[in-house]
């Protein structure tokens, strides 16, 4: 580790760096199946792998890294599943970018229809986007 060759950005080696991806990444598609949102301060305690913090930039960089890749093969963002427990949606930086509208009930919209496509990838069950609970 003398050389800098197994670290990553955020203080961690690059093997615990991508465990913590496998975790979070295990945790949102069990929130997908169960059509479940998640908090971003709960996603943070259910990755062991490394500390994170919510709104932080290596928690957006660990999903951002999570829905650049097989996300963006399915064409859903597990992403749309995390949200601030004060307004029950995701932070500014989701909506930022995904390139969103600014009107909330547009923005809502769009958002709400990111979930069902999301459960309907990994639930298998077409996504009834009544059934996705905050």
């Amino acid at each position: 580790m003398g050389t800098g060759k197994g670290r990553v950005r955020w203080g961690a080696d690059a093997e615990s760096w991508a465990c913590a991806k496998a975790e979070a990444r295990s945790c949102l598609e069990a929130c997908a199946r169960e059509h479940q949102t998640i908090s971003y301060s709960d996603l943070c305690l259910s990755v062991a792998a490394v500390r994170l913090r919510p709104y932080s930039w290596a928690l957006m960089a660990l999903l951002g890294e999570i829905t650049s890749e097989r996300d963006a093969l399915l064409g859903v963002s597990l992403a749309a599943l995390v949200v601030r427990r004060d307004t029950g949606m995701p932070g500014e930086g989701y909506f930022a970018q995904g390139g969103y509208p600014a009107a909330s009930k547009a923005r809502e919209a769009a958002w709400r229809e990111d979930m069902r496509r999301v459960c309907e990838v990994y639930a298998g069950d077409g996504g009834d986007r009544d059934a996705v609970v905050r």
